[in-house]
C-alpha cells in the first residue's frame, strides 16, 4: 500500500522506532465509531423499553410483572460456545375490573400464573436479545426488573388510559431487535 493510499484510508502504520500508530483517518473514524457506538446503545435501550411497553398495550389488564433476566454461556454441537439469554416473567398483578381480564380468567378467577405464561410466550422470538441488552447495561449475568404499567408506558409517551400515543410521523418497518 502506497504511502498516499494508507493516508486516505484508516490504517496503522508502524514507525522505525517500532512503534504502532494510527493516522487522521483511522482516529476520525474511531471517534465517529464511539459516537455511533453510544447512539446505538441508546437504540438497544430504547428497544427494550418498547418491547415491555408493548406487552402492556397488548394486554390491558395486566398493572406489572417481575422480569427476570438471566444469561449463560453454552455449547454447541460443534465445540464452540456462545451467550445465551433468556426471560421469565412472575409475580404478574392483573386489574381484575379490566374489561379485557378474560383472556386470563382460569373459570372466574384471574389466574395470575396463565398471564405469565402468555406474557413469557410473547417474549420466545425476542427474549435472547432483551435479556443480553439489558443484562449488559447492568454488568450482570442475572437480574429482575419490577415492571409497572404506568412507569413503562410513559417511557414511551403512553399514558396508562390511552388506547393508543399521538401517531409517529414515520413509521417503519415492524421491529427486529437491534444488533
Amino acid at each position: 500500500m502506497t504511502a498516499q493510499s494508507q493516508e486516505a484510508s484508516p490504517a496503522y502504520s508502524v514507525t522505525p522506532d517500532g512503534t504502532v500508530r494510527i493516522n487522521a483517518a483511522g482516529a476520525a473514524l474511531e471517534v465517529q465509531y464511539a459516537d455511533i457506538s453510544a447512539q446505538f446503545g441508546k437504540l438497544q435501550h430504547n428497544w427494550t423499553q418498547a418491547e415491555i411497553a408493548a406487552l402492556f398495550v397488548r394486554h390491558p389488564s395486566v398493572r406489572s410483572f417481575d422480569l427476570r433476566l438471566s444469561s449463560s454461556w453454552e455449547y454447541d454441537d460443534s465445540g464452540g460456545c456462545y451467550l445465551s439469554g433468556s426471560c421469565t416473567i412472575d409475580n404478574v398483578c392483573l386489574d381484575p375490573a379490566s374489561a379485557q381480564i378474560g383472556e386470563f380468567l382460569e373459570g372466574q378467577a384471574p389466574d395470575t400464573g396463565l398471564a405469565a405464561e402468555v406474557l413469557e410466550r410473547e417474549l420466545d422470538d425476542t427474549g435472547h436479545d432483551l435479556a443480553l441488552v439489558l443484562l449488559r447495561e447492568e454488568g450482570s449475568d442475572a437480574l429482575c426488573l419490577g415492571c409497572q404499567r404506568e412507569e413503562t408506558l410513559a417511557t414511551l409517551g403512553w399514558s396508562a388510559t390511552d388506547s393508543s400515543p399521538e401517531p409517529e410521523p414515520e413509521v417503519m418497518a415492524e421491529s427486529k431487535p437491534p444488533r
